[in-house]
């Protein structure tokens, strides 16, 4: 299909190089702190025209990694969404991220009813593969929470979609392979695959997925309701959804481990497994520990309370090691409490991209199902930490600090604690439970070992949770930073 012409899009990309869209970037939720500098626009792909508005795709390098940045322009502002702009010799140009506009969707679904192919200002064929949609309604964003990319709800004719943006693009996408693995087992609690934007070497741009009507993730979900259950010094109640929680992951690792096909059949964790992982998550103490020494005087404070605990974390991973010989399968792998979504009362999982931090490569690499409980646990722990702040304020910050420094929880910390003592005590009873009935192969018989490996690995997870705030989101350090074992 022959390209589009627009100047708009030229003019952006000729903007890019201005100190004025480095600070714009900077403050991109999905951008890495501190990349800014390094920031390139490598390529462009312009989707769609009209009169004075264009809509598109800009390529941006920085840091070694590939970011893709959809667009909507005009020369006319907007009259809804987040809007920036820029000054050219004939006036402004009004810009604002793509998919969060109706006129870039549509574009992005025409092209995907089409089954076109367009090539991007590089020579570069991108393909558009994909059912026929026709928006109802405007976009509506779901799931930001923790997530570097960008999910929003379309309501269309038929059925209603979930579009989903990558905004870190890579090769070999995990996610479409995981979830056509999901479906080809018959699983029902993860997205369908409907459509897809694909650029070379096995890059996918955006997904087009079945849409699971729910009440918004459970992160969010619990958060709400534990603040007001504090509020009102209500009683705790039963929580079950818990419990619900620890059945479905073991339904979802009972169908991701099903598969005898090379790619997805289970194996066993070796001592070069395990030792490689010992060594990533030294390799987040180490990054962590260099961007916070070239912070603030804050994050210097962050940077002695960690550089305090490096005998305690490397005794601690030391634990993975008795992991040798376990089963091992290709598992969610950035499984917190935003990532499952509650429809009808059973979880319903997405993302299965991996840990956005992580190689490709690695994020290929197959692990124990307990290392998904133990991301799970951590994330109970980013709960906590959520309502306390929303609970406290500012002042949430002084317990936060006293904790990391001193391992002393503050009254409203305390009752926070205790709270989540109890429901990761549930959703761990129910998942042993539920993984020994329907896939008890993935289990070792050395299961009195179960505690001390999801010690190792929520302290494993809580080194790569660390290493992704000091990146994106500083203020939020300190969450991982508590976790992290003292001396003694």
């Amino acid at each position: 299909m022959e390209p589009p012409k627009s100047e708009l899009l030229k003019d952006f990309v000729e903007w890019s190089s201005s100190q004025a869209f480095h600070r714009w970037i900077s403050e991109r939720r999905w951008f890495p702190t501190g990349w800014e500098a390094s920031v390139e626009i490598t390529d462009s792909l312009l989707l769609e025209t009209s009169g004075q508005a264009a809509s598109g795709i800009v390529f941006i390098g920085a840091g070694g990694e590939r970011f893709q940045l959809p667009l909507h322009l005009s020369r006319e502002r907007p009259m809804v969404g987040e809007i920036d702009s820029f000054d050219t010799e004939i006036g402004p140009i009004f810009f604002q991220e793509g998919e969060l506009t109706e006129s870039y969707c549509s574009a992005l679904f025409r092209l995907l009813a089409k089954e076109a192919t367009l090539e991007t200002t590089g020579g570069k064929s991108v393909n558009f593969r994909g059912p026929p949609i026709t928006m109802l309604s405007p976009p509506r964003p779901v799931t930001l929470g923790r997530s570097s990319n960008l999910s929003i709800i379309v309501e269309a004719k038929t059925r209603t979609v979930l579009l989903k943006s990558f905004r870190k693009v890579e090769r070999a996408a995990r996610e479409p392979l995981i979830l056509g693995l999901l479906t080809e087992q018959g699983y029902t609690g993860a997205p369908t695959l409907l459509g897809s934007v694909t650029a070379p070497d096995d890059v996918c741009l955006v997904e087009v997925l079945s849409y699971q009507r729910s009440d918004g993730d459970l992160g969010s979900h619990v958060v709400n309701r534990l603040v007001d259950l504090e509020r009102r010094k209500a009683p705790a109640d039963t929580w079950t959804v818990f419990g619900k929680l620890g059945e479905g992951l073991a339904q979802l690792h009972r169908s991701l481990g099903a598969s005898d096909r090379p790619r997805f059949a289970p194996k066993t964790l070796t001592r070069h497994d395990l030792d490689r992982q010992i060594r990533r998550a030294l390799e987040y103490y180490a990054n962590s520990r260099k961007a916070l020494a070239d912070g603030s005087p804050p994050s210097r404070e962050l940077r002695d309370l960690l550089e305090s605990r490096e005998r305690a974390i490397r005794t601690g991973l030391e634990d993975l090691r008795r992991a040798e010989g376990w089963p091992c399968i290709h598992i969610h792998d950035d499984l917190h409490l935003e990532q499952v979504l509650m429809s009808e009362g059973e979880p319903f999982f997405v993302d299965f991209e991996g840990e956005p931090i992580r190689a490709p490569k690695e994020k290929w690499e197959r692990n124990s199902p307990l290392r998904d409980l133990a991301t799970l646990l951590r994330s109970l722990s980013y709960v906590k930490h959520t309502a306390l702040r929303q609970l406290l304020g500012a002042q949430a910050h002084r317990q936060e600090l006293r904790l990391a420094a001193e391992g002393v929880s503050e009254e409203a910390l305390r009752r926070l604690t205790a709270w989540e003592a109890m429901q990761r005590e549930k959703l761990t009873t129910a998942y042993l439970a539920a993984l020994r009935e329907v896939a008890p192969q993935l289990l070792s018989a050395e299961e009195g070992e179960v505690p001390v490996l999801l010690q190792a690995w929520e302290l494993e997870k809580a080194l790569y949770e660390l290493n992704y705030e000091v990146l994106y989101r500083p203020d939020y350090a300190l969450i991982p930073l508590c976790a992290l074992p003292m001396e003694g």
